[in-house]
This record gives C-alpha cells, sequence and structure tokens, in this order.
C-alpha cells in the first residue's frame, strides 16, 4: 500500500518571482511498503515549463525563471504523483510567486562629481528611491 503524507492534504509553498532555474520549490514525501517509490509531475503546458521533479527523491525544482511567463501568474497548481510497484498516490502542490509589480523609482535625480584623489570607501553622493510594492515583500525592498 502506498500512503502519500503531508501535514496537510496538500503542499503550499511561497516562492520570489527572481529564483533561478534549479532552485529547490518543495519536497513530496511519499511511504510504502513495496519500495523504491517513483514520484512524477502529471503532464500539463504550464507544469511542464516551469517545474521539474527528481524521480527517487521527490525534489520538485524550478525549470525556468517566473520571470518569463508573459501571463505573470501568481499561483501554479503541480500534480504529482508517486508510484511504487503496486499502487499510485497523488497529491497537489500549490506554489505562490510574489511578484514584483511596481518597479523602484528615484525620487531625487542629482549628478556627482568624483574628485580625482576622492578617498576609497568615501560616500560620493546619496540617492532616495521608492517603491510601492506591499511592505514586508522582497520585492518591496530597495537594494
Amino acid at each position: 500500500m502506498l500512503f502519500c503524507y503531508s501535514i496537510l492534504p496538500e503542499y503550499e509553498v511561497t516562492v520570489d518571482e527572481d529564483l533561478p532555474p534549479g532552485s529547490d520549490i518543495v519536497n513530496v514525501t511519499a511511504i510504502t511498503q513495496y519500495p523504491p517509490v517513483i514520484y512524477s509531475i502529471v503532464s500539463d503546458p504550464v507544469s511542464d515549463v516551469y517545474f521539474a521533479i527528481e524521480s527517487a527523491t521527490g525534489r520538485i525544482y524550478l525549470r525556468n525563471r517566473f520571470t518569463n511567463d508573459q501571463q505573470n501568474r501568481l499561483l501554479y497548481n503541480i500534480l504529482v504523483t508517486a508510484a511504487d510497484s503496486n499502487s499510485i498516490a497523488q497529491t497537489r502542490v500549490r506554489v505562490i510567486v510574489l511578484r514584483n509589480k511596481n518597479a523602484p523609482v528615484f525620487i531625487q535625480a542629482r549628478n556627482a562629481t568624483i574628485r580625482r584623489y576622492q578617498a576609497i570607501g568615501q560616500p560620493i553622493t546619496r540617492v532616495i528611491a521608492r517603491d510601492d510594492d506591499r511592505v514586508g515583500t522582497p520585492s518591496a525592498t530597495v537594494r
């Protein structure tokens, strides 16, 4: 008998939109009396582009950048199967993507002059920028 388990009936993870390909999304886990367990993602046009799974471990990782998604989806649903020699079980993975909807804006524009013998490590000027994304999210941080 194969049994998929998680704390919730489905997995839910939140990730930032600028994750590079190869980044971990989540690990799904199944237990069985008849090892090995083989994991796979049920094929669909969206999942096939953005996600892949390691069949022996259940590690789901990013295949392509979310920033390539022209529809700017905020939610991806992945259907995962785990199979042993006797049965198949399924679980759903919900991936919530935090999008950067507003680019930072410089509030003050300044020209700066660097003196020929300016000491290394000394400030040259100060700039101020604002970001209108939701406070506390990674996309609201101006770096």
